[in-house]
């Protein structure tokens, strides 16, 4: 029975207790006001006495309100004393003084105890209160005892309203000449009804069913309860006023339903036949469609809502391992998910979408868990029988490999992150770049991260990011942006590696030094597609060079210097050897000893 068939239920049900209670109440105000038009349907019939109509108030509340449970055991034990009681009076023949409490009430031709409602009500009240008490008693025998309590609840209504439709007293006078009023004897009807359709797995599965057997309820319910008392009637009418004699009224009353009977059988059996047509239409497209479905590689498989596999193709055995012999008809529950139960969410979702959409992890003949992505359909049959038509793709390979590249990419960012090594990847047609976390931090840029939060866990993860171009312009120093054009205009045509070094300004408005080194990949037709590449800072570099040099440059200075001061020494030094050469020459003309030794002078080189 699909939702919708249950809530309407539930509402008829509800609908037909707050009647009841509300023919209670009507009852109880002409007893207060002294109507006598309430209190009895027409003139001269039997009055619903005032007990009757509290039962029916309570009766019916209960039945409106049976998700409440608490004032439905209340109101049903209340039903069930006061006709307990009536009955108790009966039996022993005594008056407990409960039939006049509410109201003062008067012998006449229907009653022969003032105040007190007939055995055959008050059965029928035990009966309902019963009804009630075990209307939400979730066990197979207090649903057999409390549909069977409402079924005889209301054929005790219904043989009295055939005895006023008829006029056969002796079918609602009992006892003495106490009577059942027409309005109890139709509230009883009523009330009966609604207890019946308050529990949706009882009876009323029978009619509302989609199969075969329900659809010929439904169409000879109606009529079967109907025609005959309608046929009964009129005939019954024709007697009394003389239209026919005596006899002739059953005649009529048997060719009548005779007739009735033959067209009802030619109706079913032509309702029948088209059942069976778009049964077996139904059955051949079905036949089709798993032809159909053995030709796709993928799995599909046709189910009902809660599991039961009808259709299972060859893309299925492939991956699942069981062959469609072996799965139709099973739930595929235990197969598929035998630790886990997605499909009762799955199925409240297709219930009201129509369609899903989602990776699902399953289980294998062997045991292996497989990923895949499954789309899922639900539609309604002609018969309205819902099915299921799931396609899906195994998607394991994949996940296995998304998940690996995940995890080198996991190991490169922390290779990258430990060297202080950035990423890109220039895409040149769209003019976009990809770059890592760390590339970001080269270049001042705070990571972009992405949080996920979990019912149990909180994960926060860095991603790769795209920016166009003006991102990384943004750093560079104006003064370096026309030698990088220049170069990377160089290498592209002549397809050598790209080597760069060239300043970018932080927001703080210091200046750092970054090393680019990249390739080019080209298209088939010779077009540049992509230039991808590593970047580092190399400040530090950058400023020890310049110590460097600044430290060269200042010892090239002093090495200078140095030169100078030593040619000057040398040529005062030669300078006096050559004096002193000459004043001791002019010492040996002299006669005299040479004044100066200059034996170790000229030893020197």
């Amino acid at each position: 029975m699909t939702n919708s068939a249950v809530a309407s239920l539930g509402r008829v049900a509800g609908i037909l207790g707050a009647a009841v209670a509300g023919v209670g109440l009507l009852v109880l105000a002409g007893w207060t006001l002294g109507v006598e038009s309430l209190k009895s349907v027409l003139p001269g019939l039997a009055t619903m006495k005032a007990n009757t109509a509290l039962c029916f108030l309570l009766a019916g509340m209960a039945l409106a309100l049976r998700d409440r449970r608490q004032a439905r055991l209340i109101c049903a034990a209340l039903v069930c004393a006061v006709a307990g009681v009536t009955l108790a009076e009966y039996v022993t023949g005594r008056d407990f003084g409960i039939d006049q409490i509410l109201f003062l009430d008067q012998h006449d031709q229907h009653t022969a105890y003032p105040g007190r409602m007939v055995q055959a009500t008050a059965l029928g009240f035990l009966l309902g209160g019963a009804s009630l008490l075990l209307l939400q008693v979730r066990t197979r025998a207090a649903l057999a005892v409390q549909q069977a309590c409402a079924v005889a609840a209301g054929l005790i209504g219904m043989v009295a309203v055939f005895g006023y439709v008829y006029d056969a007293q002796q079918l609602y006078q009992f006892t003495g000449y106490s009577s059942m009023a027409l309005h109890t004897a139709t509230s009883l009807v009523l009330l009966a009804i609604g207890l019946i359709f308050a529990r949706t797995d009882g009876l009323c599965v029978v009619v509302t069913m989609p199969g075969p057997g329900s659809q010929m309820t439904r169409l000879l319910f109606p009529v079967a309860m109907l025609v005959p008392v309608m046929l009964g009637w009129l005939t019954h009418t024709g007697h009394i006023h003389g239209l026919y004699g005596e006899g002739m009224d059953t005649a009529l009353f048997v060719l009548a339903m005779t007739m009735t009977l033959g067209a009802l059988m030619l109706w079913s059996a032509h309702s029948l036949n088209k059942a069976d047509a778009v049964r077996r239409e139904t059955e051949s497209d079905l036949r089709n469609l798993t032809e159909l479905m053995n030709h796709a590689h993928e799995p599909m498989i046709v189910r009902e809502p809660g599991g039961v596999i009808h259709a299972w193709n060859r893309g299925a055995e492939a991956l699942y391992g069981w062959s469609a012999a072996e799965v139709l008809s099973q739930n595929m529950q235990p197969l598929l998910f035998p630790t886990t139960h997605p499909t009762e969410e799955i199925d409240r979702l297709l219930e009201s979408a129509g369609h899903w959409e989602g990776e699902l992890i399953q289980t294998t003949r062997d045991g292996r868990c497989v990923t895949v992505v499954s789309r899922q359909t639900a539609s309604r049959t002609s018969d309205g029988k819902v099915l299921i038509l799931e396609s899906n793709l195994d998607i394991t390979e994949r996940k296995q490999a998304d998940e690996a590249l995940r995890k080198s990419e996991e190991r490169l960012a922390l290779a990258t992150s430990a060297t202080q090594i950035g990423m890109f990847d220039w895409d040149i047609a769209k003019d976009t770049v990809f770059w890592t976390e760390t590339h970001d931090a080269i270049f001042g840029y705070a990571p972009v991260t992405t949080t996920t939060t979990t019912t149990t866990t909180t994960t926060t993860t860095t991603t790769t990011t795209g920016h166009d171009l003006s991102r990384w312009k943004d750093r560079v120093h104006p003064e370096d942006l026309r030698i990088i054009d220049e170069e990377v205009r160089r290498c592209l045509p002549t397809r050598t590696p790209v080597n760069l070094q060239y300043r970018i300004i932080w927001p703080d408005g210091s200046l750092h030094w970054i090393e680019t080194k990249g390739v080019y990949q080209y298209e088939s037709n010779g077009t540049a597609s992509r230039l991808i590449g590593v970047v580092r800072e190399i400040t530090e570099r950058k400023q020890a060079e310049e110590q460097i040099m600044t430290q060269v440059e200042e010892l090239n200075r002093l090495n200078e210097e140095l030169s100078s001061f030593n040619t000057v020494a040398v040529g005062r030094e030669l300078r006096m050897i050559e004096l002193k050469k000459v004043i001791n020459e002019m010492c040996a003309k002299a006669g005299l000893t040479p004044r100066y030794d200059l034996d170790f002078d000229e030893e020197q080189p």
